[in-house]
């Protein structure tokens, strides 16, 4: 017993190892911009999702996934509600970045961005995680001693700032969930036909969600084969920066990849917010050579310890919080594979639910479709951009899953015709009050769809099958359609 207690103390001594302050509330300051500018996403797409009135029918999500009936918004509340609630999150983002009370601002911001995830829940995605990701660790890491509001008054001496140390326990064990981020989106894909033959990125960058459908041909497979098989190589290493000793050749490198290659997708696809959390990673990564950069700014100072010392307990919640998303990782894994399902489940109802599957659901999601929007008047047709029905953007294409052979969310069978009917209805009806101009009474719309799987024996989308989505009209100020048919009292 006293071997196994010195071992431990031993263990946490090294993980207590002092980090620069500073450099823990530049990540603060660097996370708390990104917030705010998530909010600002929240707000301009909240006609689309958030709205009562958006394309998600939030009472019908809350009888398909029970978890999500647990948060501040409810079916009902008035538009005033939920704006100000997103304008509470927004400001504890801008207290987070100006260090007002940036813990308890953490917090608030957490059960904003929560309940938010919870009332849109069918199309939240890994943009969405990460924000509650970093939520969650700022709570815990030692924040707030430097870097502040008080700081840029001069009300605190920034030299001795720049000198402070704080414990980085926190620092390590948060370096801890990025090995099983890396390690989990890295190791998955040797599972993936897709990614092993070399294909995953072709196919993933001709899909709706990514900016750059269509601008890629098999002549550039060779190129693509290329960056798919580094993804597959560079993925599982990166998170053994960390293990490198400072200023090494090596680490620089990897710091250098890490950030072309987060960088390169929300260019290329658009997920922003995801790879820009994985880039601000770096700031806890080479905290070391920030750290000295940061004493070598206040000059000759004397080395300042803050003692600091976490709340009780939160210690051992962030090592449970590890071992839970180490097993609700563990999908398809012989015997553990059990367990990821109440792994999952557990982080769910806790706030902090994490996927890093990224991306080796290729096989499974490579489905490709292209709408063709037809408004008839009369004698008269007039062809609209297929973005006017459905968003051009992740989410949006999340939203077309739901009609498809696959569902984003497990949706329970005997409600998935409801769902797909619902995002009908909705997408119909937001199209009609978007367009008042375009659709009249009598006014018919009719939209058909090329559906099909991008993959070796269809490279470029041509065996896509055509069918008829969807065709209504409006009559009396309604939304009736012809088809599909909805069931009875189901017309918007």
């Amino acid at each position: 017993m006293e071997t196994q207690s010195k071992a431990s103390e031993s263990f946490l001594q090294r993980m207590s190892r002092p980090v620069s302050a500073p450099v823990v509330d530049l990540f603060r300051i660097l996370c708390g911009a990104l917030f705010v500018v998530y909010f600002i996403r929240l707000f301009l797409e909240y006609p689309l999702y958030t709205s009562e009135s958006g394309l998600l029918d939030h009472e019908l999500h809350r009888q398909l996934f029970w978890f999500t009936k647990f948060t501040l918004f409810y079916p009902g509340s008035p538009a005033w509600y939920k704006i100000g609630l997103l304008v509470t999150g927004f400001v504890g983002a801008l207290c987070i970045v100006a260090g007002i009370r940036p813990k308890l601002a953490c917090i608030v911001t957490w059960v904003v961005v929560v309940s938010v995830h919870r009332w849109n829940f069918a199309v939240i995605n890994v943009d969405d995680s990460s924000i509650t990701l970093l939520l969650w660790w700022l709570i815990l890491l030692p924040i707030g001693h430097t870097l502040t509001w008080r700081t840029v008054r001069g009300l605190s001496d920034w030299k001795k700032e720049c000198r402070s140390v704080v414990d980085g326990f926190f620092v390590r064990a948060f370096f801890a969930n990025l090995f099983i981020y890396y390690l989990t989106a890295g190791l998955t894909k040797l599972g993936s036909g897709l990614w092993r033959e070399g294909l995953a990125l072709f196919v993933i960058l001709n899909l709706p969600l990514a900016r750059t459908q269509g601008m890629w041909s098999p002549e550039e497979l060779p190129f693509l084969w290329v960056g798919n098989h580094f993804t597959m190589v560079a993925e599982p290493l990166f998170p053994f920066m960390v293990l490198l000793p400072k200023h090494h050749k090596l680490k620089y490198f990897g710091g250098v990849s890490l950030f072309v290659f987060h960088l390169a997708i929300p260019i290329t696809i658009g997920v922003p917010y995801a790879n820009f959390a994985l880039i601000l990673a770096l700031v806890l990564i080479f905290h070391e050579e920030l750290g000295d950069w940061f004493q070598g700014k206040a000059g000759e100072y004397e080395l300042r310890k803050i003692e600091w010392s976490a709340p009780r307990g939160t210690r051992t919640l962030a090592v449970s919080y590890l071992i839970i998303l180490f097993l609700a990782m563990q999908k398809n894994v012989p015997v553990l594979g059990k367990v990821w399902e109440a792994g999952m489940g557990v982080l769910y109802l806790g706030g902090v639910a994490q996927e890093y599957h990224l991306f080796d659901w290729i096989d499974r999601f490579n489905w490709s479709i292209h709408h063709e929007v037809v408004v008839t008047n009369g004698e008269e047709e007039t062809e609209v951009v297929s973005t006017e029905l459905f968003p051009a953007s992740v989410r949006g294409f999340i939203v077309q899953s739901y009609l498809l052979p696959m569902r984003w969310m497990r949706v329970p069978r005997p409600l998935t015709g409801e769902m797909r009917n619902s995002v009908l209805r909705r997408s119909a009806q937001r199209f009609v009050e978007t367009h008042p101009q375009l659709v009249k009474e009598g006014t018919t719309v009719t939209v058909r769809s090329r559906v099909g799987r991008l993959d070796r024996q269809d490279m470029t989308g041509e065996q896509l099958w055509e069918t008829q989505l969807m065709t209504f009209s409006v009559s009396q100020g309604q939304v009736v359609f012809s088809y599909p048919r909805m069931p009875e009292g189901k017309s918007s």
